[in-house]
């Protein structure tokens, strides 16, 4: 309601609407936060950097390697082959390593567990590793790689060398392992050797001498060798000991070996990435590393176990892809073979048997493992073919459907060997020396013989060339016409020639089937010289008309054939995930009457592409080979509905006018599974990934609640839930322990429902270790910002007031204030206890030229009820400096600010991601704060407050609503 005031000649108004201003806050909320995810997901558009530009290409991968462009929010497996861009970013998991090529012909190898961004730079490459190992080989010195540390810019060039450079996640470190290179910064540009270390900081770098300066096995050496291996270590300094671990840090981690006269053998290692060091009584060498991969047994992938080829036929034979292999016939190499990427060619000039084998031919594989030895026997090949009848340009005279003998003559044929015979292309698998094969219409024939072997096309005769005519009536068959007719109903046309004035008599058509008229199945009446035939049938029709002599002339015969059948329909896979009625058969029924729409299956429609001039299609489903579904239907889809979940296979042929059904489209996959626990998934409420308890710590884990059967929590020290632990809860989404563990671990939610099983992403709980006490020292060790759930919050804070005031005899009443308002603060847990410091501020202006601001500091400490899951009590202080408006003696309004001191009892309950806040301030403006929040993820959260305020000192009341908008970091 808007209201009006007038003291004196003064009229006093609210200014904007409140719907107007509503929408204009919530507008400015979401802009607010669709800005904050674009600036935090680091999209750059074109101008600025993020245009998709060619680096190089993935050159070969193992295990899980991720990537993030900078066009995605999220990382996704990195493939083989795939082209890398500017501004990716690179990440290997544990066991798992990249070979990376550059369009300059740099290469770079990244270890395990390593993390680095590339992109492009005036100059080259730049590698901004944040974690990691990566070895570069260098071929090209007109691309530099550009190391970036603090504000320094490091260009490493080389024509020729290998490279290696690690971070600690402060300084980086170069080594020279081969070669030569070139390291600048600013000015200063060394050339630094193998051999060579050099620390890269953010003031300068520092050049090191190596210890040892030359050993093997290179560091980043991977090897491909057998089960029974070994590996050989050499030095040219003194070492006394070696130290060999699977993981990091070697010298603290790794099995210890005494190293004699400067090198020693390791045998039987299995695969996997190795790191190690060396030492003496004065020193310990850097961490280096190599990788072992076991050699496996190639095969050749379309040979069976013996195959036939006939002399002289090529045969391509398909390896696994390597650059080059050994090739081996009878046990013998053959140097001259015609091998490409995977693909080898080659003939027999001799008949006789060949056992073929091949192997890796590499540097890198001195143990590479032969194939299986196949077996191929070369036969004679066939002789030419001697076709007979019918011989070329022979004619044949048919007067009803009839037989053509095909003959022809050839020698023995080699065993396997299949012969077809082609008319018009068409195959015919024959045998022996002769052939039927039954002609139905008049035309111009072709026909020759081809032999095939191993599926193969290994020869074929010429061609004979013959034409077929039909007469059925001994009269010429110019005299008629064939006429294609795509469905019953459709007319022709019939025109004869009319020397009479149109209009100045009539024609009497008749139509018949036989030639003689002695049945006529329609009469026409017209005074045109032409009229429609309806068409209802195929084959052979006769028609006639009367001249203007009224004499009928000699009929003239046409054939009516249909169309050629119909193509096949196109179709596609089709994955399926279906809500099921578990419902009972009459139940079901029951509520399917009552309310169809609540408790119907999901509908699964197959659809394919429309097939022209065709009446309907035929569905069928199989379920192996068993056909479950075999229906017509009119239209292009088809809505199965009493399906079950499964493996299917579809497909659909067309149907045209005259029943001419098209061949079945290939089979598609169809792939029907069930709904379970929701689309989302379970998700995992608390406590947060990596948050920090001690030893007896009583821990609770909860997660949102889902469809199922049975709920577990599984436990495990490892992220890959290799040895776990299960912990059976029923149908209860939370469980509560005391900790007895003293490391990490993690967990997952399982859930089951009738057999179907899923699972929560995984979560870890960090175990802080125990400190001993200082007899002597009396202080407590500083709480990390990590073990007290420390963070920062600030948001927008729209805020309706509705305001009123008794001064001097009269009522000021303001009841849509305009203020735009904004909130910020700092959330820390210390022990069982929640603390919460915030500033609220909110500013506006009211009748029209009178400031109005509310600035509220506040502090607030809750502690949980142990008795009651999810709720806490406490207390709340607030300070809050906020105009006042008064009546003047003149009647004029004026706005004073003044401070205010208040307390409130608290209460807080949160289930979820929702909570709900209960305070009842006490003191000056007291009242009721009653605030509803929801969660909707760890760095944004929405909530809403309502207050009801009165100070029975000033007469004066508020009420406020307040939408609010945070962002945590």
């Amino acid at each position: 309601m808007r209201k009006e005031y007038q003291y004196g000649k003064r009229i006093v108004g609210r200014v904007n609407s409140l719907l107007d201003t509503f929408v204009i806050l919530v507008c400015i909320c979401v802009a607010a936060f669709a800005g904050n995810q674009v600036f935090n997901t680091s999209y750059y558009p074109p101008i600025i950097g993020g245009e998709r530009i060619t680096l190089g290409q993935v050159f070969e991968l193992r295990n899980d390697v991720r990537r993030r462009s900078f066009d995605n929010f999220s990382w996704h497996d990195l493939g083989s082959n795939e082209a890398l861009y500017h501004n990716d970013r690179i990440f290997t998991d544990k066991d798992s390593t990249a070979e990376l090529e550059f369009s300059s012909g740099n290469r770079l190898k990244v270890s395990e567990e390593s993390l680095f961004k590339i992109t492009q730079d005036t100059d080259g490459i730049n590698l901004n590793i944040e974690q990691g190992v990566v070895f570069a080989t260098l071929s090209n010195s007109s691309e530099a790689f550009v190391v970036k540390v603090g504000d320094q810019i490091y260009e490493i060039k080389s024509d020729s060398s290998k490279i290696k450079i690690s971070t600690d996640g402060k300084n980086k470190e170069l080594s020279v392992l081969e070669g030569q290179a070139k390291v600048r910064l600013g000015n200063r540009e060394e050339t630094i050797e193998k051999g060579v270390r050099v620390l890269l900081t953010n003031d300068s770098y520092t050049v090191k001498k190596s210890w040892p300066s030359e050993f093997t096995p290179t560091d980043g050496k991977l090897f491909y060798l057998v089960e029974n291996n070994q590996v050989k270590f050499n030095f040219n300094e003194d070492v006394e000991k070696l130290h060999l671990s699977k993981t990091k840090s070697a010298f603290e981690n790794g099995e210890v070996f005494d190293v004699t006269n400067n090198q020693i053998v390791i045998k039987d290692l299995g695969q996997g990435i190795y790191y190690w060091q060396v030492s003496n009584d004065k020193e310990v060498s850097t961490e280096k590393s190599f990788e072992i991969i076991f050699e496996e047994i190639p095969i050749f992938e379309n040979l069976e176990n013996e195959s036939r080829l006939l002399v002289g036929q090529e045969k391509t034979i398909y390896t696994q892809s390597f650059d080059s292999i050994d090739f081996f016939i009878n046990d013998e190499i053959i140097e001259d073979v015609d091998y490409d990427d995977g693909v080898l060619k080659i003939n027999f000039d001799e008949v006789g048997s060949y056992k073929l084998s091949y192997r890796n031919k590499s540097i890198e594989h001195p143990f590479a493992l032969k194939s299986k030895s196949h077996l191929i026997e070369v036969i004679k090949a066939p002789e030419k073919i001697v076709l007979k009848r019918p011989f070329n340009g022979e004619e044949y005279y048919f007067y009803q459907k009839d037989l053509v003998e095909f003959n022809w003559e050839t020698a023995d044929l080699p065993e396997g060997l299949e012969t077809y015979l082609v008319l018009n292309g068409k195959r015919h698998l024959v045998a022996g020396q002769s052939y039927k094969i039954p002609i139905e219409e008049s035309g111009d024939y072709e026909w020759s013989l081809e032999y095939y072997f191993n599926g193969e096309k290994v020869s074929a005769s010429d061609e004979n060339e013959f034409s077929v005519t039909f007469d059925n009536d001994n009269s010429a068959l110019e005299n008629g016409r064939k006429v294609v007719v795509k469905k019953p109903g459709d007319m022709i046309d019939l025109t004869w020639a009319n020397k009479a004035a149109p209009g100045e008599r009539s024609f009497q058509v008749e139509i018949s089937k036989d030639r003689s008229f002695k049945n006529i199945v329609q009469e026409i009446e017209t005074t045109e010289a032409n009229t429609k035939l309806l068409i209802k049938e195929l084959g052979v029709h006769y028609w006639r008309v009367k001249n203007e002599s009224g004499k009928f002339v000699p009929p003239v015969k046409i054939i009516i054939v249909p169309p050629p059948p119909p193509p096949a329909p196109k179709i596609k896979k089709i994955e399926k995930r279906v809500e099921m009625n578990q419902l009972g058969p009459f139940v079901g029924r029951v509520l399917n009457w009552l309310i169809p729409v609540a408790h119907a299956k999901d509908d699964i429609v197959l659809k394919w592409e429309a097939v022209n001039d065709v009446k309907e299609y035929r569905v069928q489903i199989l379920d192996g080979d068993d056909i479950v579904v075999d229906e017509k239907v009119k239209i292009n889809r088809y809505e199965w509905k009493d399906y079950s979940v499964g493996h299917f296979q579809w497909r659909v042929s067309a149907i045209d006018y005259w029943n001419q059904e098209s061949e079945f489209s290939s089979k598609e996959d169809l792939i029907v599974t069930k709904k379970f626990g929701g689309a989302q998934g379970i998700n995992l409420l608390s406590p947060r990934h990596g948050k920090r308890f001690k030893k007896d710590d009583v821990i609770e884990l909860q997660f949102e609640q889902v469809r199922g059967d049975r709920f577990y929590i599984e436990f495990s020290k490892d992220r890959f839930f290799r040895n776990i632990k299960e912990v059976s809860l029923g149908k209860a989404t939370s469980y509560r322990f005391k900790n007895q563990l003293e490391e990490s671990f993690y967990w997952r939610v399982k859930a089951i429902e009738k057999g179907d099983v899923i699972y929560s992403k995984k979560r870890r709980i960090d175990i802080k270790k125990e400190i001993k006490e200082n007899r002597i020292s009396k202080s407590k060790p500083k709480l990390e910002k990590s073990e007290r759930d420390t963070h920062w919050f600030v948001g927008f804070s729209p805020e309706l007031l509705t305001y009123d005031i008794i001064s001097n005899s009269k009522k000021l009443e303001v009841d849509d204030m305009n203020l735009i308002s904004i909130i910020g603060g700092y959330k820390t847990k210390i022990k069982d206890y929640d603390a919460k410091f915030s500033l609220k501020h909110s500013s506006g202006v009211v009748f029209e030229d009178l400031a109005f601001n509310r600035t509220r500091l506040g502090a607030q400490v809750l502690s949980p009820l142990n008795s009651v899951a999810g709720l806490k009590y406490g207390v709340v202080t607030q300070v809050e400096y906020r105009n006042e408006l008064s009546v003047l003696s003149d009647n004029s309004i004026e706005s004073n600010a003044e401070f205010y001191l208040n307390l409130a009892p608290s209460l807080n309950y949160k289930i979820g991601k929702v909570s709900a806040e209960l305070n009842y301030f006490i003191l000056n403006y007291s009242g009721l704060n009653f605030e509803v929040s929801y969660q909707i993820s760890d760095m944004y959260q929405a909530s809403f407050s309502y207050e009801d305020f009165s100070n029975s000192d000033i007469e004066s009341n508020q009420q406020s609503m307040a939408f609010n908008l945070q962002y945590n970091f």
